[in-house]
């Protein structure tokens, strides 16, 4: 299976953020891989990034989060806020999630601390939305947790077989 459809197969891409810009700056990043993110945008962002957190699980994929920090007006509407709760929901089916705000380090550090038990999780720390290496990042950190969800199933497998 080539590494394009392994990505599309595997992964589902959801970008939560309310700049226009940068969601199209990551939509045209991502499309090099033939895939067409989930948006949400606008309102409503925890509920719906729940929902299709959710939705992505059922489908038997892994979620990958485009997350900005500040989302709107309401305090509520928190990228880093948001991240925490799908940890804390969805912890032990895990994720990655791709800090997108224009202070990415900042975003990091926040995320980090707010975060107790990320262990199923990959959270990126090194390279931003805005590095030239970002979305051959992307891919590498997709194959390299998708090996690790296999080799957690294989794990598992013996264990209760």
């Amino acid at each position: 299976m080539d590494n394009k459809k392994k990505l599309k197969d595997s992964f589902n891409f959801i970008v939560v953020d309310d700049s226009p810009y940068k969601i199209e700056m990551i939509k045209d990043k991502i499309k090099i891989f033939g895939i067409e993110p989930t948006i949400i945008t606008d309102e409503d962002y925890a509920h719906r990034t729940f929902k299709k957190v959710s939705e992505t699980y059922e489908e038997n994929k892994i979620p990958v989060l485009f997350l900005d920090e500040k989302l709107g007006l309401d305090i509520l509407e928190d990228g880093n806020l948001i991240g925490q709760y799908i940890v804390e929901n969805f912890g032990e089916k895990g994720g990655i999630i791709f800090p997108c705000s224009t202070i990415f380090q900042m975003q990091v550090r926040r995320l980090e601390s707010s975060i107790e038990d990320r262990k199923e999780w990959y959270i990126e720390q090194v390279v931003g939305l805005g590095n030239r290496e970002f979305i051959s990042n992307v891919a590498e950190i997709c194959r390299e947790y998708q090996g690790y969800v296999e080799k957690r199933e294989s794990n598992s497998d013996i264990k209760n077989g």
